[in-house]
């Protein structure tokens, strides 16, 4: 794991680094900057027995420094109604470990810390894990061909572990994304494969996360999309993450523009039902 964090600050240094020149080159004129504030909601047990309410209200910041050259910063603030569970990469599930686990959480049977380790009774909030994305586009679209941009992902360890509003580990990612017109239509793939600390708490397991979907352009402001996102195992006790979304996306004005989502959830590892708004500004 340490070698991966290495390599993925290597990467951020180095494309940094190479870009210096064109920064001194391209000036503020080709610079385009977005901001956006969002709201989301989910509810689900998690496969712990306990729904658990959550709210997260993500800060992002998306850099294009260059027209095929993106770095994106997300500073989440969460709430959770209990804490019998945990978030790592944005993707929540239960706390504790599965049997034979001899964790701080562990319930000393070998079987399955139960959720009642953890408060149930009592809501906790606080900032969550704050993450940076960088991607390069090596391919642009053209009439045969999707987009292909190549990325890598750090989740720094900022929330509180004792919480459940993280793991208190890293976690870094390489993946990529892909995407595609068809006329009004369009396509798109992003998949990571994501690389987790190790903890004393959790049996923490690399995993992929991933998402498709199929939009189409109903207006020139309004983009409706059905997708589907999903995670493989986080730990040895929780299952993974699969879920269906039907999200819209409109434009405002040239530069302001807004989302919203509705969710549910298909395993038991998933929400049960979530929501979403959100809204952007170009500068």
């Amino acid at each position: 794991m340490k070698r991966m964090t290495r390599f993925i600050s290597l990467c951020f240094i180095g494309i940094a680094c190479s870009l210096l020149p064109s920064f001194a080159v391209a000036g503020s004129g080709d610079t385009v900057l977005s901001v956006g504030l969002g709201v989301e909601y989910a509810t689900g047990d998690y496969g712990a027995g306990v729904t658990t309410d959550s709210v997260t209200v993500p800060l992002t910041i998306d850099w294009y420094p260059l027209q095929r050259l993106e770095f994106k910063v997300e500073v989440p603030f969460m709430y959770q109604s209990n804490s019998t569970t945990t978030s790592a990469a944005g993707i929540r599930f239960r706390r504790g470990k599965a049997a034979g686990g001899h964790g701080t959480a562990g319930n000393g049977s070998g079987g399955p810390s139960p959720a009642s380790d953890y408060d149930t009774s009592r809501s906790v909030s606080g900032p969550g894990n704050v993450s940076l994305k960088a991607g390069y586009i090596v391919l642009e679209e053209d009439k045969n061909l999707p987009r292909i941009m190549p990325k890598v992902y750090v989740e720094f360890p900022t929330a509180d572990k004792d919480k459940g509003l993280g793991t208190g580990e890293f976690v870094t990612g390489l993946g990529h994304e892909m995407d595609k017109w068809f006329g009004g239509w369009h396509a798109y793939l992003d998949g990571t494969y994501n690389f987790q600390g190790r903890s004393d708490e959790y049996q923490l397991k690399d995993f992929l996360s991933y998402e498709g979907g199929i939009g189409y352009q109903v207006t020139d402001r309004l983009l409706t999309t059905l997708l589907m996102q999903g995670a493989t195992d986080l730990t040895d006790l929780s299952s993974g993450l699969l879920e269906t979304r039907l999200k819209l996306a409109y434009r405002l004005t040239g530069r302001a523009g807004i989302q919203g989502f509705l969710a549910a959830g298909l395993t038991s590892g998933s929400p049960d039902f979530g929501a979403g708004v959100s809204m952007s500004y170009d500068f």
